[in-house]
């Protein structure tokens, strides 16, 4: 989605950046790499396919030779991520080749019903003797080490009048459990709400009904199981909504003091401006 393709939200555990759609850096076209680099206008997503980078392209050149390298080098994490049988089941997708995650990142940037961020582990807390924004935001070249840990997404099928889908991804088991997951998710949802205009009731989720982590994550956000459907084996959650009788039974309920009230979130100081390092 257009909306976020600049945008970065910093958190205290996580930082969410958009999912750029950059090519393969051995295909990229430099004569309009140095358009971009004059004009500053070119979308990354409008980089095609030719020769490699031509000499002398000067430090300008070299930032976005970085660039380049290390967005592309998110879209072969994520590719091998997503190689895990694990994975593919926890979040109902089909496994992809490399090119296919390209066009994949593509769609995610220019489609008007989906917004998603990868989640990047922020490298440490931000300092208690800091105020402001300044407490929060990191430089691009501070954000470019950070470490992908995941992602999370909004689908908008019925445009934004409609319900939103969302979801979320950590990708490695040693980065769960560790607070990343209700942050980002929190961030995103009241950024979706915010920036959206999408009203709180119209979310929902869909969860493999043995994913116990992750339902127990939405309940704790005020979702409520709604329903099964067995023929995907899954649960739909809904904001706002508390249990269907019965599926409390099944899936637990969340400790009193432990719900996230992330509608009453602040996101002043957190949202800032992409530049990846450019």
């Amino acid at each position: 989605m257009k909306l976020n393709e600049n945008s970065v939200i910093f958190g205290d555990k996580v930082i969410l950046v958009p999912y750029r759609y950059i090519a393969p850096f051995s295909l990229i076209d430099w004569k309009l790499i140095t358009c971009w680099m004059l004009q500053s206008r070119t979308c990354a997503c409008e980089l095609a396919y030719l020769s490699p980078c031509p000499a002398g392209a000067g430090s300008r050149g070299d930032n976005i030779r970085g660039r380049i390298e290390a967005d592309a080098g998110n879209a072969k994490e994520y590719h091998e991520w997503m190689k895990s049988l694990e994975l593919l089941e926890l979040t109902a997708s089909e496994p992809l080749s490399l090119g296919e995650e390209y066009k994949m990142q593509r769609k995610w940037l220019l489609d008007e019903d989906k917004l998603t961020f990868i989640l990047l582990a922020r490298p440490s807390p931000p300092s208690d003797s800091s105020t402001g924004s300044s407490r929060y935001i990191l430089q691009p070249e501070e954000i470019q080490k950070c470490r992908m840990v995941g992602d999370v997404n909004l689908f908008l099928p019925d445009g934004r009048e409609g319900e939103g889908e969302c979801e979320i991804m950590i990708a490695s088991k040693e980065d769960r459990r560790k607070g990343y997951a209700v942050e980002a998710l929190s961030l995103f949802l009241k950024y979706a709400t915010s920036y959206l205009h999408l009203p709180a009731p119209q979310l929902l989720s869909r969860i493999g009904s043995q994913n116990i982590p992750s339902i127990r994550l939405f309940k704790k956000l005020g979702f409520g199981v709604v329903k099964y459907v067995k023929v995907f084996d899954e649960v739909e959650m809904r904001f706002g909504q508390g249990d269907v009788e019965g599926m409390d039974l099944d899936y637990g309920v969340v400790e009193e003091g432990k719900e996230v009230d992330w509608e009453g979130a602040a996101l002043e100081g957190r949202v800032g401006v992409y530049e990846a390092g450019v």
